[in-house]
């Protein structure tokens, strides 16, 4: 027994697909990429991680405690400035990127100064 709706949904469906082969193989990827997003996709925002403004606070203190003591060890500054290990780990490779800090030695003695 034949279903109408269904036979109706399998017809669009095998139109929809049969355009976008065409479209495809017609145009470029690059032309099809260009297109962007449709949809859903279009509009869904960005995903934000992290605590941009606390980072920021976090990288400029490192900085700060570096220069006012050079050639301090990463264990020493992280302390005084009651950083989780985590947190100093990534504001100070922020801080490095950003050429703010440079590092001379390795492991655990390591010493850090401002550039």
């Amino acid at each position: 027994m034949s279903n109408p709706l269904r036979d109706s949904l399998d017809a669009l469906v095998e139109t929809l697909v049969a355009s976008m082969v065409a479209l495809v193989l017609d145009g470029t990827l690059a032309d099809v990429a260009a297109a962007g997003p449709v949809g859903a996709a279009a509009e869904a925002a960005p995903v934000r991680r992290g605590r941009p403004a606390r980072t920021a606070r976090d990288t400029d203190a490192i900085v700060r405690r570096i220069a006012a003591h050079p050639g301090t060890t990463g264990e020493d500054a992280r302390k005084a400035l009651g950083l989780e290990k985590n947190r100093w780990s990534t504001c100070l490779r922020i801080a490095l990127d950003a050429g703010r800090v440079r590092r001379v030695g390795e492991g655990r003695s390591t010493r850090y100064w401002a550039a």
